[in-house]
C-alpha cells in the first residue's frame, strides 16, 4: 500500500511539474497551433512573451493560449499584461467581419458591472493588411470585491476556413515596446499546410501535442514517440521543441502509469542534452518522490551546475527556483543534509 501511494503521489507531483514546465519554455523557436483534425497550422514567434497555459477544448475545435510579458529591455515589468491567441469556430466570412462582430460586442459590453466593461470607443485600423481594434476598459481586479482596473488592449483578426484566430494584447497601459512587441508577433504569422500522410518528426510532433493538451495522453504517445524516433535517427527539432517532446513525452508516461518509461524517456534526455537543468529538476522530483535524499540532492546540484542554461527568449538568465519552496521536496525541508546542499547551490 506504501509503495502503491509513493508511486501515486510521484505520478501527481511528476505530471503537473512537467505539464507546468512544458508551457513555461521560453519562445525563441517559432511555435505552430494546430487543432487536432485540421489541415493547417499556424507559425508564430512568441519571442518577448512566456507562456503560462495553453489548451485545446475536448471536441478538438477551440485553442486557447495565454502568456506573460517578458521583461522589458529597461528592466520593468507590468504585472497586469496579458496576451492571448484564440482559435474558435468563426460566424464570419472574413478578418474584418470578425472584428465587427467583435466590436459589436464589446459596445455591447458598455455599463457592466462584472468582468470587462468597455469605457470609451472601440478604433478600427489595419496594420499591414491586417484588421485592428484597440480599445480601453475597465476589468474586475477580483471575483466579488468592488475593485476594477482601467485596461488597454489590442486585438488582431484572422479567418481560416471555417475558424476564426484573435490575437489580443492587453496591459493597464501600452506604450511604443509593447506595440512594436505586438507588432513583430503579427509579422510572424504565417498559415501553412499540414498533411494528413507527412512523416516528419515536427509533424508528429504537433499531432502529439494536440492530443496532449486534450488530454488524450495515451494517443499522444503514438504519436510523440514516432517523433523521437525520427529524432533518434537525426535531431532535427530546434533545441526548444526537442526539449518539449521529451518533456511532454515523459509526462504523457507518467499520466498514463507507466513510471519506468517515463524516467527512461528523462534519463535519454538528460544523456543528449546534460546541461539542460530541467531535466535534473524533473529527475530530482522522482528521486524525492522515492525517499532517495542522496539522488535528489545529486540532480539538484547537477541542475544548479547548469543554471546558465536557464534562458528567456531575448537570452536573460533566469534563476531557477528555490528547491525549499517546492511541495516535491516537502519531506527533506527540515533534513539538515538537504538544507546545507540547497544553501550551497542557491549561492
Amino acid at each position: 500500500m506504501k509503495e502503491r501511494l509513493t508511486t501515486g503521489l510521484f505520478i501527481l507531483f511528476f505530471a503537473c511539474y512537467l505539464h507546468l514546465l512544458s508551457k513555461g519554455v521560453s519562445a525563441q523557436e517559432v511555435r505552430r497551433l494546430s487543432l487536432p483534425d485540421s489541415n493547417w497550422g499556424l507559425d508564430i514567434s512568441l519571442a518577448g512573451f512566456k507562456v503560462v497555459e495553453e489548451e485545446i477544448s475536448a471536441d478538438g475545435r477551440n485553442y486557447g493560449l495565454n502568456a506573460t510579458l517578458e521583461l522589458r529591455p529597461d528592466g520593468r515589468l507590468d504585472d497586469f499584461s496579458r496576451f492571448g491567441i484564440r482559435i474558435t469556430p468563426s460566424p464570419s466570412h472574413g478578418s474584418k467581419d470578425a472584428r465587427d462582430f467583435a466590436a459589436i460586442k464589446l459596445e455591447q459590453s458598455k455599463g457592466a458591472k462584472k468582468g470587462l466593461a468597455l469605457s470609451g470607443k472601440v478604433k478600427m485600423f489595419e496594420y499591414n493588411g491586417i484588421p485592428i481594434s484597440r480599445y480601453e476598459s475597465t476589468v474586475d481586479l477580483a471575483e466579488n470585491l468592488p475593485l476594477r482596473m482601467p485596461q488597454r488592449s489590442m486585438e488582431a483578426y484572422f479567418v481560416k476556413n471555417d475558424f476564426q484566430i484573435v490575437i489580443d494584447f492587453s496591459s493597464s497601459s501600452i506604450d511604443k515596446y509593447e506595440e512594436r512587441l505586438f507588432n513583430s508577433v503579427l509579422d510572424s504569422v504565417q498559415f501553412v499546410d499540414m498533411p494528413a500522410t507527412s512523416t516528419n518528426s515536427f509533424d508528429f510532433y504537433q499531432r502529439g501535442r494536440a492530443l496532449f493538451l486534450q488530454k488524450k495522453y495515451v494517443m499522444a504517445i503514438e504519436a510523440y514517440s514516432a517523433a523521437l524516433k525520427l529524432e533518434q535517427k537525426e535531431q532535427t527539432l530546434p533545441v526548444a521543441v526537442w526539449r518539449r517532446l521529451v518533456e511532454e513525452l515523459t509526462d504523457s508516461y507518467s499520466i498514463s502509469g507507466n513510471i519506468a518509461r517515463s524516467i527512461e524517456i528523462l534519463e535519454y534526455g538528460i544523456s543528449k542534452d546534460p546541461t539542460y537543468p530541467w531535466f535534473h529538476m524533473g529527475l530530482a522530483h522522482w528521486y524525492a518522490s522515492r525517499g532517495d535524499l542522496d539522488n535528489t540532492i545529486l540532480s539538484l546540484e547537477r541542475a544548479f551546475k547548469s543554471k546558465e542554461n536557464n534562458k528567456d527568449s531575448s537570452g536573460r538568465v533566469i534563476p531557477l527556483p528555490d528547491p525549499t519552496f517546492d511541495e516535491n521536496f516537502e519531506r527533506f525541508k527540515k533534513v539538515d543534509k538537504f538544507r546545507k546542499a540547497v544553501k550551497a547551490m542557491m549561492k
